[in-house]
């Protein structure tokens, strides 16, 4: 192990140690523990129960134990070939028996030692003895109705408070409001119980402000006042002298006494009526406009305080109505567990004392992830100076402040357990990485993350060195959009990974590490084409993916044969597998009467469905589902649902989907979840239906299933959370500039500072932040900073022998990673290395010379595309890949597709500028909520467009669009059609005489209809010029039907196009079987001419030269590389 750890060992006093990643801190903390347990007390041996070690996680408990009863038996068995004599014997005994009641030991999570001590004093807790624990999901699920009740049943006794409270911040997130008072006590009051905070703490930034702030304020006035007058002399421009006298008289009216919303409307105009255009020769107005700049923070900071104050009031008074209801119904959370644990130890100091004197010793895992309440209940049981503790953290690995975690609380202890006679010791050998990848680390975060890293995190490597760089990069100039560039991204990395399956690993050892799941569909969808086995662990979207929605389908319709839309899901489902034409049939019937009984007997049911293919489908699901109905009663509800699956084959017609292996393994959980249940002894499948039904309602953070083995050989593919603590031989971190991102919201909490919120004027809902609420968003965004860097370092961590690095320069957004990585591979060539992956990308980056070349230079040469081998090698298998829009451009002119999809040209000049702007519209649309109001949409539209157009002049153009699409998607939603999704992309394969072309693409919007009837709707950026859409937008979108039918198996799909310029249309058709049907056959054709003309560029000497006046379109967005010029 490391150099130090006997010096460890042998420390006799409160240890903390500084564990960086790889440095084998179980070692020490089993180790500990068997000493401890192996060393005699005043001729006694420790029983094995008094030691506590507390770990983060279930898992790293129980491979606690198994260690340690490895180590205990190693010794046992040493011990006993030993020479005999009593003392041997005793400690032979000793461990033998230590060993048979490790099930007793205290080794455990913090909320699993908090049960205990609760349920071992139930009666001093305060508790039902038989008390429930409830898992995340419930427990969520009770807080938010909980919540709902208590604020409804206030506002329903006309709480003037909280119906003002109400009507500034929006009591649900609709209507324009930014967040609602649901939504920030929801999120507030998980934080404030793991930081134990109550009222006074909450307002701590307030109130520290607020002792100064009218003083403050006065200043700020007189200094403006000064600033006026010593300008306005010296300015000789009228318009100057003009703003200054309105600025002066501004000025006058806030000291005259003018106060609240009437000062704080005066004070907010007043920079803006500086305009420093009018002051160029007098750069000293900059100044006086950051002065009056700050005075409505001031007053804003001042108006709020009293909201602030009432909903910290809220906040307290909802944790004690929230404990009632959970005690009335001896249910507990996780939180409950640690307040009522860390309750009954400091008020009764029987039990606690009891407890100190029991543990010997108290071990701590991942203490940078404990929680300031942890940190309480843990200085309960053994306070520092009294020997007891053994703290074990990693500050750089602190990534869980989002649940509540302050890594300052380990700072704190290790600062307290110093003070008090206890020592430091860092741990400086990574026993998991390659010396390069160690370097790397170091070199990295000591020059890039300074804040986080510091020298005791400096670490060496005792493996042997691999003698080439540990970390590869992948990188590349960004294509138009985002979204094509993270699936060129997407693509190089499954090209690195069979590149690496080449070189002697395997899948299995590879994982990929994602900070968010945004670009996970690209990702797979990449994966799928090149053929690299990968499996999800998903981290959340258990109870909203489709398979756990077509169960409880079913299960709803058992339990209340009434319930018309499980009945729709359940027969639209894989397991009835129906058309949308039989549904719609069944719940209108040949008379075309609304019917209620969706289950007829066989002589209507032959009248309705005259199809026999789907009668007979419906005449076997209504058997069996029939036969698991009449028997619910007599069966538990995991056995009803084995039922489904077996008799409908379920599994079966799930394993053929793409990640079949994931739908199954959420049935299989399901399942399992229905045990747990059962387990309880409150599974009625009534109750069952209603907790499904509220989950799939909600969100919740359950896990989808794991869906393979270890050994299976498969890519690991999960967020960087859900790799904390894992290794494996090769990592990949994709997209490393995308940050965790935050949300516009009325509230800011930090643990440090407490709560600030924007004042909120009530007559017109404009909001403003205030000095208090910007030093604590600032305090957050630090911390957000910080965060971010600690994320990225466990992720660069997790890797044994190679780490593969892969991002593009952004555009807009914050690109810090992606430069510091781009500047190290430059400068230490000998620890990164720049990858080398041929591909065949869907849009190939143009080279160099391209424009050049397809001008008509004469010098034309040959050129040999660097992924021709990779295109030849895909060919030989049949399989094309192709987008919608290359089928679009070849249909529309064989030159626009060679010219955008096999050189990789954006348009130039005007028809670039317009296609950036359609890309920002896009992006908009995909953002904004259609379900606000005209006003704020539009203002909410404005805000999202002005940093997607930076550069492009295109601003007036796109807001309209935008406000366009709003006014022609209104009706649609007034007839009841609801959204599916936005920007879907997919990959759909259709079979060929043993050929397969898939097409991919994204569908801007889908939308259902009441009866289900799917719609893709598509945008477009240009002007209708009357009649019916035009060839090139109907083969698009008609091929966009085309794929959903395939996926879904859907007979019947709508097709619209939304013209967006000029005057606004809407234009609309519909594909049946038939029409479906020719699309498939002209996409067969035009993926045959494709793949020609693919093959027929690669046996080509040179590129063709540019054709001179050949076509007579100047409209067109590559004209000027066709036309003469």
């Amino acid at each position: 192990m490391s150099d130090n750890t006997e010096q460890i060992l042998a420390f006799g006093g409160d240890t903390c140690i500084h564990a960086s990643a790889g440095t084998g801190k179980t070692y020490l903390l089993v180790e500990k523990f068997f000493r401890v347990l192996s060393a005699e007390r005043e001729g006694k041996y420790p029983q094995v129960d008094g030691i506590l070690a507390i770990t983060f996680t279930e898992k790293a408990a129980d491979e606690m134990r198994r260690r340690i009863a490895k180590r205990i038996f190693a010794a046992a068995g040493k011990t006993e070939q030993k020479e005999s004599g009593p003392g041997n014997r005793r400690l032979l005994n000793h461990l033998l028996g230590a060993r048979r009641r490790l099930s007793h030991a205290y080794i455990s999570t913090i909320h699993s030692f908090c049960a205990r001590i609760l349920r071992e004093n139930p009666v001093e807790a305060g508790l039902d003895p038989q008390f429930e624990i409830m898992d995340e999901p419930r427990s969520s699920e009770l807080m938010s109705r909980a919540l709902n009740q208590f604020l409804l049943a206030r506002l329903r006794k006309k709480d003037h408070v909280l119906l003002d409270l109400a009507y500034r911040y929006g009591f649900s997130k609709s209507g324009g409001f930014e967040s609602s008072l649901v939504t920030i006590v929801n999120g507030l009051f998980p934080l404030v119980r793991a930081a134990d905070m109550n009222e006074q703490s909450l307002m701590a930034r307030y109130e520290t402000f607020f002792a100064g702030a009218v003083q403050h304020y006065r200043s700020l006035l007189q200094k403006a006042n000064d600033q006026t007058e010593t300008l306005l002399p010296n300015v000789q421009n009228g318009k100057a002298k003009e703003i200054l006298e309105e600025v002066r008289g501004g000025l006058r009216l806030l000291e005259g006494g003018a106060g609240g919303e009437k000062a704080l409307h005066i004070a907010s105009q007043l920079p803006a009526t500086l305009n420093l255009q009018n002051f160029r020769k007098h750069p000293e107005a900059k100044a006086l406009k950051e002065t009056l700049a700050e005075i409505p923070k001031c007053l804003a900071s001042q108006l709020a305080r009293p909201f602030a104050r009432q909903l910290a009031a809220i906040i307290g008074e909802f944790a004690a109505w929230y404990a009632r209801t959970v005690k009335n119904r001896a249910l507990l959370d996780f939180d409950d567990l640690q307040e009522s644990a860390l309750a009954l130890l400091t008020r009764n100091p029987r039990i606690r004392d009891g407890y100190r004197n029991k543990f010997l010793a108290v071990l701590v895992d991942e203490f940078q992830d404990v929680n300031r309440l942890q940190k309480e209940i843990i200085y309960a049981l053994a306070l520092p100076g009294e020997k007891k503790l053994f703290i074990v953290g990693d500050p750089k690995q602190a990534i869980y402040g989002f649940r509540g975690g302050e890594v300052r609380v380990f700072e704190e202890a290790r600062d307290d357990i110093q003070k008090n006679g206890g020592a430091l010791f860092p741990i400086a050998t990574n026993r998991r990485s390659t010396p390069e990848l160690v370097a790397f680390a170091n070199g990295f975060f000591n020059e890039h993350a300074p804040e986080i890293f510091s020298m005791p995190d400096v670490c060496e490597s005792n493996r042997p060195a691999a003698g080439a760089p540990g970390v590869e990069w992948i990188t590349f100039a960004p294509l138009e959009s985002t979204d094509d560039s993270r699936y060129k991204e997407a693509r190089l990395v499954a090209a690195k990974m069979r590149q690496l399956a080449g070189e002697g690993f395997h899948y299995r050892d590879m994982a990929v590490l994602f900070r968010k799941f945004t670009a996970l569909p690209l990702y797979e969808s990449a994966f799928r084409c090149a053929g690299v086995p990968a499996v999800v662990h998903r981290g959340a979207g258990f109870f909203q993916s489709q398979e756990v929605a077509d169960v409880a389908s079913v299960l709803a319709c058992m339990e209340n044969p009434s319930d018309l839309l499980a009945w729709v899901g359940a027969l639209r489902s894989p397991l009835a597998g129906c058309s949308d034409e039989t549904v719609l049939a069944l719940r209108r019937g040949n008379d075309g009467a609304l019917r209620s009984d969706l289950m007829p007997d066989a002589r209507q049911l032959k009248e309705i469905v005259p199809d026999a293919a789907e009668r007979a489908k419906l005449e076997d699901f209504f058997s069996w589902a029939g036969r698991l109905r009449d028997a619910k009663d007599r069966m538990t509800v995991s056995e009803v649902i084995e039922g489904i699956i077996e008799n409908s084959g379920f599994t079966g017609i799930l394993g053929a989907q793409p990640n079949g292996m994931q739908k199954v393994a959420n049935v299989l959980k399901l399942i399992e979840m229905a045990r747990a249940v059962e387990a309880g002894g409150t599974a009625t499948l009534k109750n069952f239906v209603r907790r499904i039904a509220s989950l799939m309602e909600g969100e919740t953070d359950e896990p989808q299933a794991v869906a393979a083995g270890p050994e299976e050989d498969v890519v690991r593919i999960m967020t960087i959370h859900q790799s904390k603590g894992l290794e494996f031989p090769v990592v990949f971190v994709p997209d490393i500039d995308s940050g965790g991102g935050g949300q516009n919201t009325p509230v800011a909490f930090d643990q440090r500072a407490g709560i600030a919120v924007k004042y909120v004027d009530r007559a017109v809902r404009r909001s403003y932040g205030g000095k208090v609420f910007g030093e604590v968003t600032d305090l957050k965004k630090e911390r957000g900073k910080e965060d971010d860097q600690r994320i990225f370092y466990v992720a660069c961590t997790r890797a044994e022998d190679r780490l593969v690095l892969s991002g593009f320069p952004r555009k807009k957004n914050s690109q810090d990673r992606w430069q510091a990585v781009q500047s190290m591979a430059e400068r230490h060539p000998g620890l990164i290395a720049v990858a080398d992956c041929a591909m065949a990308p869907e849009v190939a980056a143009p080279s160099a010379r391209a424009y050049d070349i397809l001008k008509g230079e004469a010098d034309v040469v040959p050129v040999e595309s660097p992924e021709s081998a990779a295109i030849d090698g895909m060919a030989g298998t049949g399989n094309l890949f192709v987008s919608i829009s290359a089928i679009t451009a070849f249909k529309r002119c064989k030159r626009e597709y060679l010219l955008s999809h096999i050189f990789g040209l954006s348009p130039a000049g005007n028809a670039g500028k317009s296609a950036r702007a359609g890309s920002a519209i896009h992006t908009a649309l995909e953002k904004l909520d259609f379900n606000q109001t005209e006003t704020v949409f539009a203002r909410s539209a404005r805000e999202t467009l002005t940093p997607l157009l930076s550069g492009v002049d295109r601003s007036g153009e796109a807001h309209k669009a935008v406000l366009a699409a709003y006014h022609l998607l209104q009706p649609l939603y007034k007839r009841g059609e609801r959204e599916s999704g936005r920007e879907i992309p997919f990959t759909c394969a259709l079979p060929s005489n043993g050929h397969s072309f898939f097409l991919e693409g994204k569908i801007d919007l889908l939308l259902r209809d009441k009866d289900g009837i799917p719609c893709v709707l598509d945008y477009k950026f240009t002007t209708h010029s009357g009649g019916s859409p035009s060839a090139s937008a109907a083969l698009q979108v008609n091929l966009y039907g085309l794929a959903l039918a395939r996926l879904t198996g859907a007979e019947t799909v709508d097709c619209a196009v939304a013209y967006l310029k000029g005057k606004p249309a809407l234009l609309r058709w519909t594909l049946d079987a038939q029409l479906l049907a020719q699309v498939e056959k002209d996409a067969h054709t035009a993926c045959r001419e494709i793949a020609g003309l693919e093959k027929e560029l690669r046996g080509a000497k040179s590129l063709p030269t540019a054709e001179r006046a050949a076509c007579p379109d100047r409209r067109c967005a590559f004209a000027e590389f066709c036309l003469a010029g």
